[in-house]
């Protein structure tokens, strides 16, 4: 077939067949979470280019979460954080990626965290979202809190421009986007609130992956996997400790003896007249 002069490539194809979309995510690399059960569950890890929601209850663990998963897929591509509640720590990183066996100096130099989103308009975040998006390379992008970050926006009584700059950057890119939250917004309702969280739901309908983690003791976490597009529900006990999210105890009481001797070196290095019991 000949192309014009103004049309110098076929176009592109507006509808995929399944088979070529099953080639492509078979391609298409996947990020793990440092929780073997869980990564095997999903075949391997969560597929690039997906939306992920994780939700649960203050300290459950989903900053953690969202660390390990830029630390262990450094190697990807950077990770752009918009810290909206002030809970990224710098020596979380270096734990997770001294326990992983990576450089901790070069792991936190992949991150890239935004801290004075109140300073931001609307227009700034997502033109800094789509910008992000299309940068070669980029790996992770984390919005931690959705609805802390809605809240603290200036001129964002409502998430519309939000949400249709999510759409474009779902429809037309290879971008992986996790975002946190405290509560999994329901799908609908008739009160004040429930109007009001429709922006936030509509936020949660273009997630590829949903996950809840939940509190079940000092150490011990519940990870549930659901709604999810390909994938069937799944449950799984993982621990907290020291060097991020662990399989299970046996392995947490194993490992995080060297990231406690680690982070007692670390901090020595830093002051070294004061002792440190860690």
């Amino acid at each position: 077939m000949e192309y014009s002069d103004e049309e110098k490539e076929p176009p592109k194809k507006r509808f995929l067949t399944g088979a070529d979309i099953e080639e492509l995510e078979a391609l298409a690399p996947r990020f793990r979470t440092g929780l073997p059960k869980f990564d095997s569950h999903v075949e391997g890890g969560i597929l690039a280019g997906s939306f992920v929601e994780i939700y649960g209850p203050q300290w459950a663990g989903k900053t953690l979460m969202c660390t390990q998963i830029g630390v262990i897929n450094h190697s990807m591509g950077d990770v752009f954080w918009y810290d909206s509640e002030g809970t990224f720590r710098e020596n979380t990183v270096r734990e997770i990626a001294f326990r992983m066996g990576f450089g901790p100096e070069s792991v936190l130099r992949k991150f890239h965290v935004v801290r004075s989103l109140g300073e931001m308009s609307v227009e700034d975040l997502t033109d800094d979202l789509w910008r992000r998006s299309n940068t070669e390379g980029s790996g992770v992008s984390v919005l931690d809190s959705l609805a802390e970050t809605k809240s603290i926006l200036r001129g964002s009584p409502q998430m519309n421009d939000i949400l249709k700059v999510l759409h474009k950057i779902q429809a037309e890119t290879d971008t992986t986007l996790i975002f946190t939250s405290r509560t999994s917004v329901p799908v609908s309702g008739t009160t004040k609130q429930d109007r009001e969280s429709r922006s936030s739901r509509a936020v949660s309908d273009l997630t590829n992956f949903r996950m809840m983690i939940e509190p079940k003791g000092e150490h011990e976490r519940r990870i549930i996997l659901e709604d999810s597009i390909s994938f069937p529900k799944g449950e799984w006990k993982v621990s907290l400790g020291y060097g991020g999210l662990y399989p299970d105890e046996k392995v947490m009481k194993l490992q995080e003896r060297r990231v406690k001797r680690y982070l007692r070196r670390l901090r020595a290095s830093r002051n070294p007249t004061r002792r440190y019991p860690c």
